[in-house]
């Protein structure tokens, strides 16, 4: 009996103190509860305040900047067209003059008239960009601008006459040619390199020389230049032939969809062993990682979300690669949002004609779609992006991607590497004192504006 009654009262023990303890607990939680609502309302009060008193001045300063913001944009917008308007006034003017020497209208006996002989250089995107940054230097340098006779790919077999005539080799025949390293434009203007006729190469590794143009103090072209100068004249120097026009409209109609993306994936590769992750263990032709494939789809889809006012199936991306496998994993994953060019891709000009339409017509194509995504380094990708006036997403070796701020294909941009232990570099001497100026040149065309990661940690809607 004395066990029992001692067990008893422990247990009447414990529940008293337990009862003790919920008491205690609703009491604060009450307590806590009153000095929460106590606390909202005094906040709720002090908002009231601030809003009576300021709420006026508040929505006329928020109106303020919206209205500041709106016409700062539309300034931009009016200095960029006036901008467009005064350089295709030049370009006009331009025409007449190399159009008036061309056909003999103007005597070079009896006007000192200079010329630059352009060399479009080795692949594809390496030579177009080259012969418009050349055409660049010819126009506000005031020569001929002139195709080099040897340029390896076959213009008139694509393109039909331009405005001007560049063929006209026999003006130059008897002229001795100089060598104009683009590097020597940085430093002098332009008038002061007297030859009668220069040979402008890409083939010194920078094929891509606007921005070195651009940043000659004497000229201050980026302060006149409009930012899509490249498309301008690109589309003014090389316009396609009818035949090859209506190829690209007709498979426009066919495979296109209301809103097309170029997913250009350079994989000239070397195979490696299956590692089990799809893309891990595979370079290019130059020895580099190529990035993981998720990085591409990521941002394809990122970019197809962005414009859900089209419906999923209008939604196209046109991809180029030369890997087959690559291409039918993104078929078997994305169906019918997949088109691509059926055929086999050169990047280079060799003797394979049909691998070269094909490649040719494929990289047309990417010029006519509304946005790029494009492997770091492939001119191929940025030329394609530069003609359609986008600035490209840039997928890197280095497992990232990122939006370019220009649409220049500036991709070998030699001073921006100055950190580089591999490239140390610098700005030349003539630039001292002004390299801010030359470093918002190369600025604008190396670095980027937003980045996404191929790391897991990243959720799909933060890396962006």
């Amino acid at each position: 009996p004395f066990s029992m009654n001692f067990n008893r009262g422990r247990t009447l023990l414990l529940l008293f103190f337990v009862s003790c303890i919920l008491l205690a607990g609703l009491q604060f939680f009450g307590l806590f509860k009153e000095r929460s609502i106590t606390r909202d309302l005094a906040l709720q009060e002090l908002e009231n305040r601030i809003d009576q008193k300021f709420g006026n001045q508040l929505q006329q300063l928020t109106s303020a900047i919206e209205k500041l913001s709106l016409q700062i944009t539309h300034n931009a917008e009016d200095i960029e067209s006036v901008k467009v308007e005064k350089f295709l006034k030049k370009l006009k003017a331009y025409e007449g003059f190399h159009n008036k020497v061309t056909s003999g209208k103007l005597s070079t006996k009896k006007k000192e008239v200079r010329f630059v002989k352009c060399y479009g250089y080795n692949g594809f995107g390496n030579a177009f960009q080259s012969l418009v940054s050349c055409f660049l230097y010819a126009l506000y340098s005031e020569r001929v601008f002139l195709l080099y006779p040897n340029t390896p790919f076959p213009f008139r077999q694509y393109f039909r006459s331009a405005p001007i005539n560049y063929y006209a080799h026999n003006l130059v025949e008897d002229i001795k040619e100089t060598n104009l390293n683009p590097e020597d434009l940085i430093c002098e203007p332009f008038s002061n390199f007297n030859k009668k006729a220069y040979k402008l190469t890409g083939s010194w590794g920078y094929d891509y020389f606007g921005q070195t143009l651009q940043s000659n103090p004497y000229h201050n072209l980026t302060e006149t230049l409009p930012l899509n100068f490249y498309q301008i004249i690109h589309n003014y120097l090389f316009q396609l032939t009818p035949k090859l026009q209506e190829k690209v409209e007709h498979f426009k109609r066919e495979h296109f969809g209301k809103y097309n993306i170029a997913v250009q994936i350079r994989a000239t590769i070397k195979k490696t062993e299956n590692t089990g992750d799809w893309y891990k263990g595979k370079k290019d032709h130059e020895g580099h990682p190529v990035p993981p494939l998720s990085l591409f789809t990521q941002a394809a889809e990122m970019v197809s979300n962005q414009h859900k006012q089209y419906p999923f199936s209008d939604v196209k991306w046109f991809v180029v690669t030369q890997d087959m496998d690559l291409l039918h994993k993104l078929q078997s994953k994305y169906d019918s949002k997949i088109v691509f060019y059926q055929g086999k891709i050169v990047t280079t000009f060799d003797d394979n004609e049909e691998g070269q339409e094909t490649s040719f017509m494929t990289w047309w194509l990417m010029g006519e779609c509304d946005d790029h995504i494009t492997t770091e380094s492939s001119s191929y990708g940025t030329t394609a992006a530069a003609r359609a006036g986008v600035a490209p997403i840039i997928c890197n070796h280095g497992r990232w991607c990122a939006r370019k701020l220009t649409p220049q294909p500036c991709q070998q941009t030699p001073y921006a590497q100055k950190d580089d232990a591999e490239y140390p570099v610098m700005p030349p001497p003539c630039l001292e004192g002004k390299t801010r100026n030359w470093y918002s040149v190369e600025a604008s065309c190396a670095f980027f504006e937003a980045i996404i990661r191929d790391d897991p940690r990243y959720e799909r809607g933060d890396s962006w």
